[in-house]
């Protein structure tokens, strides 16, 4: 099962702010996902497989990074 997910991040960088997505954005590429911008909004979208996603989602609780805002956590990813 290799069917990729997009999970809409809506006002990210108000969130975390702009040197944290950035880091985010790395960190995601690390676990194979794809942090980006949604065109010119200030919305953000990240894609990957579910179990990519899961271990991300890990990463962001294990560093404290307070990505519960965007439902992420509230509605765990099944693999």
């Amino acid at each position: 099962m290799n069917d990729r997910v997009t999970i809409v991040l809506r006002s990210l960088v108000r969130y975390i702010g702009r040197e944290q997505t950035a880091q985010l954005r790395e960190s995601a590429a690390q676990h194979g996902c794809v942090l980006q911008r949604i065109r010119r909004s200030r919305d953000w979208q990240i894609e990957g497989t579910p179990h990519q996603l899961q271990q991300f989602c890990q990463y962001c609780i294990f560093r404290s990074i307070p990505i519960s805002h965007f439902g992420i956590i509230r509605s765990p990813i099944s693999v």
